[in-house]
């Protein structure tokens, strides 16, 4: 797959006529394209998702919400309306990971809230875990690995957990498990 940063560049360049064009082209290719966007990008993570209906989309560590203002700020409701809309694509898939790196010390207040939103408007078929290791394990967030995967798996049923931990992915980026 692909996975560009687009995470510090402008979001007029994420919606444009352009990015589309190469959005389309990499589902052509039959690869798949990991968004790596902040959460005030993902409208125009949306637009472009829109405008390449063939290509599959999975949004890195839930769009990097706005942690520490929560979900019922104004930053929060627009992120969840931004993950309800890409939902709604059945081209978008989401990752659930970087929670640990978003949240830092406020992790255990937060653990699952934000990933259980995305699992609510994605469906596990359509989520996954990532570990976002090395950064979220590294020291000054302070969180390691198992403790990110406990706190998803305190929000998931044993089915979400199997998609989770590996169907979905398996699905996703088209691996065959048979060769390993």
């Amino acid at each position: 797959g692909v996975r560009p940063s687009l995470q510090n560049g402008p979001s007029e360049f994420i919606s444009s006529p352009e990015f589309a064009a190469d959005l389309r082209e990499i589902g052509e290719r039959g690869l798949a394209f990991d968004a790596c966007v902040r959460w005030h990008q993902l409208d125009a993570l949306v637009a472009a998702a829109e405008n390449a209906p063939d290509t599959r989309i999975v949004l890195d560590h839930l769009g990097k919400p706005p942690v520490l203002e929560g979900l019922e700020g104004a930053q929060g409701s627009a992120w969840r309306r931004g993950i309800e809309h890409l939902a709604a694509l059945p081209n978008a898939f989401v990752k659930c990971s970087g929670m640990p790196a978003e949240a830092g010390e406020a992790f255990d207040e937060v653990a699952g809230t934000f990933d259980r939103v995305a699992l609510d408007a994605f469906g596990a078929d359509r989520a996954m875990f990532g570990g976002d290791w090395p950064v979220s394990g590294s020291e000054g967030f302070g969180v390691p690995l198992a403790r990110a995967i406990d706190a998803l798996r305190a929000v998931s049923s044993d089915a979400e957990w199997a998609r989770l931990a590996g169907d979905t992915a398996r699905e996703f980026y088209r691996l065959n498990t048979s060769d390993v």
